[in-house]
């Protein structure tokens, strides 16, 4: 009989141990986040979306691949660095790399997070109006939620195609439709912010004065790998707004402090609390479950 990866003991066996149940559920919750996230992401960014060791998620990502559940490759990089494998859920998408750079972003809200007192969620997100947002998070910190999507520029399409799906953004806070996009009860913001992270502080100009400046603090743009490092900090440039900005205020910040670097003002952490399901990733696939525990 087969050893179990995670314990070392037979995989058939009358019940299951602790262990053995904790790396079910672990392996459950990554496909739920790759089936949110564009089905694709390394060990390195699972690691660090869990909070798992970076072996734990090597060896769960390499049990889903003998039990078919993953597929992988060898990561397509756009800068040079250390080479890594990317798992997948299915065919091998024409976008992997924007892919990833959406994963790389995500999981740097949640990480960072952690540190800040922050619990940071991606959610479903849908077509509305003509308008796929990259990801959406819902980001909470002592009571209180802010609604954020965020938007990957490789530099692939136009400023101008950028500018023009902003349009369709302040649409959609108009219409109240983030309820249409996320499912979650529109009524629970009072308003969005929209993260678009680029290639490079060039391209970053080139976006922030493209975009509009009103109504004020919708978008924040910042750098990859600056939004990477510490999508929290003084990295962002707002339309309109001089200086770079945090896209929430810091604990104890005055709302209405105007300095160089500011946390800028009003942005009171995010909205009123809205009550009842935060917006879970996916659910425990329970035919994975199976799978796991056969």
């Amino acid at each position: 009989m087969t050893p179990d990866v995670a314990t070392g003991e037979s995989a058939r066996r009358p019940g299951l141990g602790r262990s053995r149940v904790a790396g079910t559920m672990r392996a459950a919750n990554l496909i739920g986040f790759m089936a949110e996230n564009g089905g694709a992401a390394t060990p390195s960014q699972l690691s660090a979306y869990s909070g798992m060791s970076l072996r734990s998620a090597q060896r769960d990502l390499a049990r889903l691949v003998r039990i078919g559940r993953l597929r992988r490759e060898p990561r397509p990089s756009i800068s040079q660095g250390r080479k890594e494998f990317v798992y997948r859920l299915g065919r091998k998408p024409r976008d992997l790399p924007h892919r990833l750079g959406i994963v790389d972003v995500a999981v740097a809200f949640v990480s960072s997070g952690r540190e800040l007192g922050i619990a940071a969620q991606t959610t479903t997100h849908e077509r509305f109006d003509g308008l796929i947002p990259d990801c959406a998070i819902v980001l909470e910190r002592d009571g209180k939620r802010m609604l954020a999507f965020l938007e990957v520029d490789l530099a692939t399409e136009s400023v101008r195609t950028l500018a023009d799906k902003a349009e369709r953004y302040l649409g959609v806070l108009a219409a109240n439709g983030y309820h249409a996009l996320t499912g979650i009860d529109g009524s629970a913001f009072r308003s969005f912010r929209v993260c678009i992270a680029t290639t490079s502080d060039r391209r970053v100009e080139s976006i922030v004065r493209a975009l509009p400046g009103e109504p004020s603090r919708v978008f924040f743009v910042s750098t990859l790998e600056a939004a990477q490092r510490d999508p929290y900090g003084a990295v962002w440039r707002v339309p309109g707004i001089d200086g770079v900005h945090r896209l929430v205020r810091e604990r104890g910040a005055n709302p209405d402090a105007d300095a160089g670097v500011n946390p800028v003002a009003g942005n009171d952490m995010i909205a009123a609390p809205f009550g009842g399901d935060s917006g879970q990733i996916a659910s425990e696939d329970s035919a994975v479950l199976r799978e796991l525990n056969a």
